[in-house]
């Protein structure tokens, strides 16, 4: 399944120097930031193994440790190279903005409940119903379908609400939405059991990710405008990888032994409810960091 991103990523990557040559800031200065890109992407992949095999190994073992311990050494590499670098490829003044760095910690935290919950989901829907997985894929995709609607809905209320209530609002709903599928029984069914948590999940991931995408983005000068939104896009994405580590975790140590639809469901209620723990995580940058007036119109 992975494999299939391989031919799609080198057509990409061959068609990107042709088709995007207009992306080019006269005024910017320096070549690409590789050595950024090298260890800010080698700390994400240090912290996502060690999460992965912590259910395995331990994670106060000396591999988890070992790997947490070499993510933060990376972290600090990459810091100091974005602090050093002509062009950087995370500019440190860019965290310094409240609303930029609020928005794309939230996002970040939507990202792990989204991506988590759906991996759980669908281990549910076909390791313990035993739904085939197209079958499953279209019953799931109530959810982005929502999402979608809800990214428009979104947009709109945040112009007259403001971010931080919509934000907030769309939190809860993922985490309610978590909570209800956190109570699915190993004999469930599609309707009584998944649906409902789907339905109220969709339209809060999709509002929530587009009032977070307005509030760090809003206030960033235009010439930054470029790097913003690609922090913004980088932060749902890292999102997502932490939360299929953490939830995929988290489903492994709970699984009760032997095994079977009994056990595996007990590791993945455990899984539904990290969902909604990532959710609440969301509240803290939500809080603390994004305005309660709406966004200045552009």
């Amino acid at each position: 399944m992975f494999f299939i991103n391989v031919p799609v990523s080198l057509l990409v990557l061959a068609l990107a120097p042709a088709l995007l040559t207009e992306s080019r800031a006269a005024e910017r200065q320096g070549s690409y930031d590789v050595a950024g890109a090298v260890t800010g992407t080698a700390a994400l992949f240090a912290v996502v193994l060690a999460v992965i095999r912590a259910s395995a190994t331990g994670w106060t073992s000396p591999r988890t440790l070992g790997l947490f311990a070499v993510a933060a050494l990376l972290a600090a590499v990459f810091a100091a190279v974005e602090r050093r670098s002509a062009s950087p490829l995370l500019p440190p003044a860019m965290l310094r903005r409240r609303a930029l760095a609020g928005g794309d910690l939230v996002t970040l935290t939507m990202g792990m409940a989204a991506f988590g919950l759906s991996v759980a989901s669908s281990q549910y829907g076909q390791v313990v119903l035993g739904y085939g997985p197209l079958e499953f894929g279209l019953l799931q995709s109530v959810m982005p379908t929502l999402a979608f609607v809800g990214a428009y809905a979104g947009q709109s209320v945040v112009t007259r609400a403001g971010v931080r209530p919509v934000v907030v609002a769309c939190l809860l709903l993922l985490g309610a939405g978590s909570l209800l599928l956190s109570r699915v029984p190993a004999d469930g069914s599609y309707v009584p059991d998944i649906l409902w948590g789907l339905v109220v999940f969709g339209p809060g991931l999709g509002a929530g990710t587009a009032a977070a995408s307005v509030a760090a983005l809003a206030r960033v000068p235009e010439h930054a405008s470029g790097v913003a939104s690609g922090l913004n896009v980088a932060s749902l994405q890292i999102g997502g990888a932490l939360g299929v580590a953490v939830i995929t975790s988290t489903a492994t140590t709970f699984t009760a032994a032997p095994g079977g639809p009994d056990g595996l469901t007990a590791g993945l209620r455990a899984a539904f409810l990290a969902c909604a723990a990532c959710a609440a995580l969301g509240l803290v940058p939500a809080l603390a960091l994004l305005r309660r007036s709406p966004p200045d119109t552009p």
